[in-house]
């Protein structure tokens, strides 16, 4: 009775060590937030995306491996951070943020893509705390729902470490009747594997004696390849035109520190950390942005197949340049490569470099400045002419004073020539005036003369001829009739005056119609002045320091006029 409750009792405290144990175990596996499945394909409805989600979930909870955060809890932190939708967030850097926030220690992110007439799926592991890929798996199968179950179970197993053993293809059943295959490809030039056994030749080839059924093809040539099923027909040949897709990669770019901008071959395609699924194997060019650091370029190569190339990356913190110069729009060279031009900032690596400004006619300077890490350098500089130029703008600047000068000459007998012209028309004014005057003084005097010889004539006329009528003395007849003929003197006198007046007055007029004429006077054109010159020589002036040099001196221009005397003075 005795020994029975002993083995009880070590029974029950075998038990209580297993569940501890267990338990220990569970407390100490990672936790880790399993986001849902993203099909790069397009073929995959929601509701079987949603199984196949839930399918992984509890594949990564068997064992103690993981401790996996129900579905329900993260679409409910997703919702209590109003994020737009938990189907939205797929990209590494927006499901790392996710896992830290419900304080996973680890994320998976699952992806189903269409490689070729295949699917593969791909899972990988991200470490929270490092931001970083801890690990991934690829596998590769059919596209039916079942074989991606089958793919989901062997990529799990891989990631957990469960050692797999690799499928294998199983021959075609035995049959009695056969057929043969013509293979076309391209590119042509194509190795063959049929059933895993190479044949004989390259693409375009023919293959006799095949037992019919279903067999495993695979086509390959250099970095093209093609993988698929292919049935013969009994008693028949049957032609097969495939087309090799390049083999695929995948890239993982990391840097120090994180969230750099990715430039892959030129195009932007995240930022840092970032797995690059399905790239084309080969040669790539790799480059990485971040303010306030050094743009970072490699030139990688990525093999094909489902392993990873993880590239790490370490960012040099970049100095400041501000290169600033007089005059600006010098060019700029930083260790003899173009910079920009002036004034310009750029990035560079911390230390010594040297820096050079080059302008057309300037003579070209060149520095040594240190840039310090996270530092700004300021560098200056005056740019001077070269002799050349020196020398250049000196004979423009004797030409120029050589052209105004003659202009100068040209305006100063203009000037005298304008003085004399005015002269002359003001004493052949004064003495129009004269002569108008005369006249019509000379017409006043005649018609007054002639009213005066008018009125005497009548008087005497009338007298003469009454007293006539009157006398019966013969002698005072003949006074009378003389007094008659001297007043008809008087009257044809008066007419004569009268028509003189008249010319006199008309003449006087005409003169004063001559004396507001203005005769023209010189031109300047006639004289190569600078008026009109003045345009074509500011186009043609050597430097911007001449600007209406020309126009300057007309202001500057006076002119003392004494007879025939024209004196210039001014500062030229």
């Amino acid at each position: 009775m005795r020994s029975s409750r002993v083995g009880v009792f070590l029974c029950a405290a075998l038990v209580v060590c297993c569940v501890l144990s267990t338990a220990s175990a569970q407390s100490k596996a990672p936790l880790v937030a399993v986001f849902d499945i993203e099909d790069k394909t397009g073929a995959m409805p929601r509701k079987a995306l949603q199984q196949l989600t839930q399918y992984l979930t509890g594949r990564m909870a068997e064992g103690a491996a993981f401790q996996v955060i129900p579905s329900s809890q993260l679409s409910a932190r997703l919702v209590q951070e109003k994020r737009k939708s938990y189907r939205a967030c797929v990209d590494e850097k927006c499901q790392i943020e996710i896992g830290r926030e419900l304080a996973a220690q680890k994320s998976l992110a699952s992806q189903i893509l269409k490689v070729g007439t295949r699917c593969a799926v791909v899972i990988t592991l991200y470490d929270l705390k490092r931001a970083a890929t801890e690990r991934s798996a690829t596998i590769r199968g059919g596209c039916s729902r079942d074989e991606l179950v089958d793919a989901l179970d062997r990529a799990v197993e891989k990631l957990k470490g469960i050692k797999q053993t690799p499928p294998k293809i199983a021959p075609p059943p035995p049959s009695g009747k056969r057929g043969g295959l013509l293979i076309k490809s391209q590119p042509s030039g194509a190795e063959v594997w049929l059933d895993q056994t190479k044949m004989k030749g390259t693409t375009p080839l023919t293959l006799s004696g095949l037992v019919a059924g279903e067999h495993q093809l695979v086509l390959s040539k250099g970095e093209f390849h093609y993988g698929g099923k292919v049935e013969v027909q009994p008693d028949r040949f049957t032609t097969v035109s495939l087309t090799l897709e390049k083999a695929r990669g995948h890239l993982e770019v990391l840097s120090t520190p994180p969230e750099a901008r990715i430039l892959l071959d030129g195009r932007e395609v995240g930022q840092t950390p970032k797995m690059l699924i399905g790239i084309e194997a080969g040669s790539h060019t790799i480059t990485l942005h971040k303010d306030g650091y050094l743009s970072t370029r490699r030139t990688i190569e990525v093999a094909p197949g489902a392993s990873k190339h993880t590239e790490r990356i370490t960012l040099q913190q970049a100095g400041r340049l501000a290169a600033h110069s007089t005059p600006s729009g010098a060019s700029v060279f930083v260790d003899g490569n173009r910079a920009g031009t002036s004034p310009t900032t750029a990035e560079l690596a911390p230390g010594p470099h040297t820096i050079r400004m080059e302008m057309m006619n300037r003579v070209t300077v060149s520095r040594q400045v240190v840039v310090k890490a996270g530092e700004l350098a300021n560098l200056s500089v005056t740019l001077d002419f070269t002799p050349a130029e020196k020398q250049r703008q000196a004979q423009a600047e004797a030409r120029r004073r050589e052209e105004v000068a003659r202009l100068a000459a040209a305006e100063q007998r203009f000037q005298a020539a304008v003085a004399l012209h005015g002269e002359k028309v003001a004493r052949s004014r004064k003495t129009t005036s004269i002569w108008a005057y005369t006249t019509l003084g000379a017409s006043a005097a005649l018609a007054g003369t002639a009213a005066v010889l008018y009125v005497l004539g009548a008087i005497q006329g009338a007298d003469a001829h009454e007293s006539y009528s009157y006398s019966e003395d013969p002698e005072a007849q003949q006074r009378y009739a003389d007094d008659v003929s001297a007043a008809r003197t008087k009257l044809v006198v008066g007419h004569v005056l009268t028509g003189t007046a008249v010319a006199a007055l008309v003449a006087s007029l005409y003169l004063f119609k001559v004396r507001a004429r203005v005769p023209e006077g010189p031109k300047r054109e006639e004289f190569g002045a600078l008026r009109d010159e003045a345009a074509e020589f500011r186009s043609s002036r050597p430097s911007g320091a001449l600007r209406d040099e020309a126009a300057e001196f007309l202001s500057a221009l006076r002119l003392d006029v004494c007879g025939n005397s024209v004196a210039v003075s001014g500062r030229f």
